[in-house]
């Protein structure tokens, strides 16, 4: 009877410490899932894998946290949160170097750049449906990758160099049908950045070959700016690993006629030189 009554009395004592250990073995088996999880999302390679890991973001936010009814000791489940932390991280990386966006691990906003992706591609593919043209493909496929702005004139003036003990460098990304251009001055203590984006057209049948540029945002938003809101007619010529481009940036924009680097240019001349090319 004694030991009945012993028994009774450490029942939900070991019972409690019998569902950790179950408890603790799961979830290292979830470590090991979110380990699986980090090295197969790791690298995205396309808009499909990109829209599924937005999904897997998500899922891993919430897989198997601890909490009421699902804890083991204190080591396994901190062993498990830094795991997880680490997949989230990884996957967010993963989606930021595919999109060039930052958005960290916030699940929401990598679901609204989905949607806006989305629509990109359906508006692309209705594009293409109405002008297939496979010199264009073809040239676009030429232009895209990373360029270091070696001159860009803006208003008679090289914003690129050092001028009053400030350096400003400049680089260009073009992806897909997006052209960013991101300018940073450097000074002795602080930096400036700012960001312009574009979506672009080009037309390979004309001499020059023609290119527009479209739906203007700086740094990110659509605001009171002279490049935004308007599209900005452009020549360009790629030769070789150099990529010579003319905006014309007037309030009543023409577009422009010739390449020059002549400071009393009233277009945006600029001369861009492949990320990795020999000088």
């Amino acid at each position: 009877m004694l030991c009945l009554i012993i028994l009774a009395a450490l029942a939900p004592y070991i019972w409690d410490n019998l569902e950790k250990t179950m408890v603790a073995v799961h979830q290292r088996s979830t470590f090991k899932e979110l380990q699986s999880w980090e090295e197969e999302w790791r690298v995205i390679k396309s808009d499909e894998d990109a829209f599924r890991a937005v999904d897997i973001l998500e899922y891993v936010t919430t897989y198997y946290k601890p909490g009421p009814g699902y804890h083991a000791d204190q080591s396994t489940e901190e062993r498990l949160e830094r795991q997880r932390a680490h997949t989230l991280q990884t996957i967010a990386q993963a989606l930021a170097v595919f999109s060039d966006e930052e958005h960290g691990i916030s699940v929401e906003k990598w679901k609204d750049w989905r949607e806006r992706r989305k629509l990109e591609i359906q508006t692309s593919k209705k594009s293409l449906a109405t002008n297939n043209d496979p010199l264009v493909n073809e040239e676009l496929k030429k232009l895209q990758g990373e360029w270091i702005a070696e001159v860009s004139i803006i208003n008679g003036q090289n914003e690129i160099g050092t001028r009053n003990e400030f350096e400003t460098t400049a680089t260009v990304k073009i992806k897909r049908d997006k052209f960013k251009i991101l300018q940073v001055t450097q000074g002795k203590r602080k930096a400036l950045g700012v960001q312009f984006e574009f979506s672009f057209t080009v037309d390979t049948r004309k001499n020059p070959k023609e290119m527009d540029l479209k739906d203007g945002k700086l740094n990110g938003e659509i605001g009171r700016h002279p490049f935004i809101g308007r599209t900005l007619p452009a020549i360009y010529n790629l030769k070789d690993d150099t990529l010579r481009i003319a905006v014309a940036i007037s309030p009543d924009p023409k577009r422009p006629e010739k390449f020059t680097t002549e400071k009393e240019s009233q277009d945006w001349q600029l001369v861009l030189k492949r990320a990795g090319a020999n000088k």
